[in-house]
């Protein structure tokens, strides 16, 4: 069996904020003591994730599957710098296990379990002097769904 997975809700990050001590413009050079202290502020949205998959029944009842996903990254920052990062997308891999009852009239009710994993993306700020690498997002999830055969 093939398929694609849409998930038509969005998933935000908390926001994280920060103190960083900041070059004043007019300094050359920031061994004198001469910086600003500025806020950073930034979190991040989840939008528009996609998965498609391939699967093979196992058993009567039980079934394996693999695929790829992508899901959009959005940046939300208030950087005191003045700096800004550019949004992206993230690419990724997922396998999966499941099993499946089926229920009278073609109907039936489906358990799986599925580990994703995501490529690493390094954006560069606007000022194009930092640089902030996402690397290492991967999980675990389980869904229970109930459907219809045709």
């Amino acid at each position: 069996f093939i398929g694609v997975d849409y998930v038509p809700t969005e998933l935000e990050t908390e926001e994280a904020e920060s103190l960083r001590n900041d070059c004043v413009a007019a300094t050359t050079s920031c061994n004198k003591g001469a910086f600003t202290q500025v806020t950073q502020k930034v979190k991040v949205e989840f939008s528009d994730f996609v998965t498609a998959y391939a699967g093979v029944k196992l058993f009567d009842n039980f079934y394996a599957k693999v695929g790829v996903m992508t899901v959009d990254l959005e940046t939300k920052e208030n950087l005191g710098t003045g700096s800004s990062y550019g949004n992206t997308s993230l690419d990724g891999t997922m396998i999966g296990v499941g099993g499946q009852a089926d229920m009278p009239n073609g109907m039936f009710i489906r358990g799986e379990a599925n580990y994703m994993d995501f490529d690493a993306v390094e954006l560069v700020s606007s000022t194009a002097v930092n640089k902030v690498r996402v690397d290492g997002i991967d999980g675990v999830s389980a869904k229970i769904s109930i459907g219809a055969s045709f």
